[in-house]
């Protein structure tokens, strides 16, 4: 079974941005699909948001595309429920709550904040440098062609032209609910650039797709 994990927005935008580094790797891993890779509402509103600010240059048709190619490659975690341990910077709580109800292996990250932290749960926190050597995984030339195809804004207008090629106007959801321990799964398929709706702890979430 390929181990489960939470990654943080800037491991994320490193990995998208930067063509070296263990970032890449990360990133590569989850879109070979080679991990399961978790996130919440709260994570995913995050990415979306950082995505369209003017220091990263992108176009909102090319920021939607790269937010939409990690959505797919996620399994979304609904029902969060509260971690125990509590981070220093409550904005990076939303990383350890959605570990902690995931049951993910491993949390990704740069941040001091949770890195001090270690473990949640059955969470071990790591830098992707580390994540890269429990997994025993080496760097390979593959690397080079992953980062000459969606790293930066050039890159980025070719990841637009290959997802709506490949795609055709739809992207597949993948959801979990967690009912006590037990975690729910179900796929789902809707239309590119439709709003989507949840009910989470009786109160109404949206998420643009």
């Amino acid at each position: 079974m390929k181990p489960r994990i939470v990654v943080d927005t800037n491991v994320l935008l490193s990995g998208i941005f930067f063509e070296k580094g263990n970032e890449a790797q990360v990133l590569k891993l989850i879109l070979e699909e080679r991990v399961g890779l978790l996130a919440s509402l709260e994570t995913l509103e995050e990415f979306r948001e950082t995505l369209t600010r003017p220091k990263f240059n992108l176009s909102p048709s090319e920021s939607l595309a790269i937010f939409q190619v990690i959505l797919e490659k996620c399994e979304v975690i609904l029902n969060i429920n509260d971690a125990e341990v509590k981070c220093r910077d409550r904005d990076d709580q939303k990383f350890l709550d959605c570990a902690h109800t995931g049951r993910a292996e491993y949390l990704v990250t740069g941040d001091p904040d949770l890195l001090d932290i270690r473990q949640v749960g059955r969470t071990r926190i790591l830098r992707a440098a580390q994540l890269i050597r429990e997994l025993k995984i080496m760097p390979d030339e593959e690397l080079e062609k992953l980062g000459s195809r969606i790293f930066s804004k050039k890159g980025a207008a070719r990841l637009v032209a290959e997802e709506r090629e490949r795609c055709s106007g739809s992207i597949r959801i993948r959801t979990s609910s967690p009912p006590d321990t037990l975690l729910e799964r179900r796929s789902i398929t809707v239309q590119r650039g439709s709003w989507m709706h949840w009910s989470v702890d009786g109160s109404e979430r949206s998420l643009h797709l």
